[in-house]
């Protein structure tokens, strides 16, 4: 299990964050230079696979205040995605 060091970022007790970190951090951009409402699509699902394996971890403890911010992290990051799928002109995924 990874753990960050740094200051600035999670200290995820299961490194479940950190494993998905780079793909949540990335969406945003990924889902701008998505040319397509299929690409789009794609990104936007790959984001919501990452944030629903972080809304479903096992390990959340409500009362851990770097649990509470990946959960938020997380829940904002699942808005986004389901906005491009929205404003795409998609069905949302399944």
């Amino acid at each position: 299990m990874a753990k960050n060091t740094s200051q600035d970022s999670i200290d995820c007790p299961t490194g479940l964050f950190d494993q998905q970190e780079e793909n949540i951090a990335k969406a945003p951009s990924a889902l701008n230079e998505a040319s397509s409402a299929s690409e789009k699509k794609n990104q936007a699902q790959k984001l919501l696979n990452a944030t629903d394996l972080l809304l479903a971890c096992p390990d959340h403890d409500s009362s851990r205040r770097d649990c509470q911010i990946c959960w938020e992290v997380a829940k904002l990051r699942q808005k986004v995605a389901n906005w491009a799928i929205t404003v795409s002109g998609l069905d949302a995924p399944d």
